[in-house]
């Protein structure tokens, strides 16, 4: 675990905060369906958090809290729990079930029913949400639930988590309805390597009649370099820029300086010709805007720019590019014609 989270640079960080930012506002977007009312959203904290440290976020450990606790299953496998003070539990309570908001201090059978339907909803749209990133299925299990002080909740969960690692990515949100706030602490504990397939970066190489596939890029870029003659290519996912400026480089692949180099020998060592090599890329979004963005949060167009530098230092002609926008892409080459096809969701497709 510890070189899941530990090592994260500000720039994996930050694309960890995109991937928060699209889930929570998807249980947002639930939690307002179900309550026929209007709910804002704020996403105030994303961070690495040691697993005994976690109480203090909710207020400490005596502070009592209506939790819910889900495994997640799938290529990215983790747990998810969603904590509310108990006055926001007893609000929800009243509102579903058509009470006068202040009725509610206690929960019987339904109301606990009620408050586990609500944290399955709110985890079944963010892991929708993630899925739409990152084309990764997740599901998650039954929920379930419990009302006690925060530190005996987490106990409980902290000791299964603790078997895997020590440290929790924590996405804190609050929301806030029309009249009265209710506040939730979402928190994602991903197990071991779960992050390493999220934020994947990978390239690969082939030749002729073989097709290539990334899924979900998002300020992440897709390159591919491509020899029509020999129809010897390939696809590479960076996630950053610059391999210098990470704690963790093993995977030259996340990088553009490391990455770009890595694949052009490989297309070279299985008979292609580095004076033929033409390159494509696409991605490079901006998923969200920042009010108060600096350079840091601009993935994105960072990625952008140094792909088209080190294509340059290395003398690859770009010959196409579709980079930018605010919207995902799954890009794929064939590298029997080379042509290259990305894929939205809103955009429609179109090919290079």
């Amino acid at each position: 675990m510890a070189e899941d989270v530990l090592e994260l640079s500000a720039m994996q960080m930050d694309a960890l905060r995109e991937i928060g930012n699209i889930g929570a506002g998807n249980s947002a977007t639930a939690l307002s369906q179900i309550i026929n009312r209007k709910i804002d959203m704020n996403v105030p904290k994303v961070a690495i958090v040691p697993l005994g440290d976690v109480p203090d976020l909710v207020g400490g450990p005596d502070a009592m809290v209506a939790g819910v606790f889900l495994r997640v299953y799938g290529k990215a496998p983790g747990s998810i729990l969603f904590l509310m003070p108990k006055e926001s539990a007893f609000y929800l309570v009243d509102t579903l079930m058509g009470k006068k908001h202040g009725d509610t201090h206690t929960l019987d059978f339904m109301d606990e029913s009620a408050l586990m339907e609500i944290g399955n909803i709110l985890a079944g749209a963010y892991l929708n949400a993630l899925f739409h990133f990152t084309k990764l299925t997740l599901l998650p299990s039954i929920p379930a639930l419990a009302m006690d002080m925060a530190g005996a909740i987490l106990s409980v969960v902290l000791v299964q988590l603790g078997q895997m690692g020590d440290h929790a990515l924590v996405i804190e949100t609050e929301f806030l309805s029309e009249d009265d706030g209710i506040k939730g602490h979402f928190f994602l504990v991903p197990d071991p390597g779960s992050l390493e397939t999220i934020l994947m970066a990978d390239y690969k190489v082939g030749r002729g009649s073989a097709t290539i596939i990334s899924y979900g890029l998002g300020s992440c870029i897709g390159i591919t370099l491509y020899d029509a003659e020999t129809r010897i290519g390939g696809l590479l996912h960076i996630m950053l820029p610059d391999s210098t400026q990470a704690r963790s480089n093993e995977n030259p692949a996340k990088f553009a300086d490391s990455g770009i180099p890595l694949m052009m020998e490989n297309i070279l060592s299985m008979g292609g010709s580095r004076s033929r090599l033409v390159a494509k890329i696409a991605g490079g979004s901006q998923m969200f805007t920042f009010a108060n963005a600096t350079d840091i949060m601009r993935v994105g167009a960072r990625n952008a720019i140094a792909v088209k530098t080190i294509l340059k230092d290395l003398r690859i002609r770009l010959i196409a590019e579709d980079t930018g926008g605010t919207y995902g892409r799954t890009v794929q080459i064939d590298l029997n014609t080379g042509i290259y096809k990305i894929k939205t969701i809103d955009k429609g497709e179109k090919e290079l």
